[in-house]
């Protein structure tokens, strides 16, 4: 799930980038413009995924414990923060 998150955010950027520089903007520009404009949506998505990993990776509910182990969704959330 972390890498599909990651990969989806990338290709993006990169897709952004190549757009302005399809337009004639210089290549150094492009991808500073493309980080600049993409880094809240991408913010943002790692953040609803982290949000929605917590309350597994706490065992949260009714038999929580049992249903997720502390390595998955832990390492989700620590990927994300990387």
């Amino acid at each position: 799930m972390c890498m599909g998150v990651a990969t989806a955010n990338s290709i993006l950027m990169v897709s952004f980038a190549r757009e302005q520089i399809d337009e004639g903007i210089p290549a150094v520009q492009a991808a500073v413009s493309a980080g600049y404009t993409r880094m809240r949506p991408v913010l943002m998505t790692a953040l609803a995924m982290i949000i929605g990993m917590v309350p597994m990776a706490l065992g949260f509910g009714e038999g929580g414990e049992q249903n997720a182990p502390w390595a998955g969704p832990l390492s989700v959330v620590f990927c994300l923060l990387r």
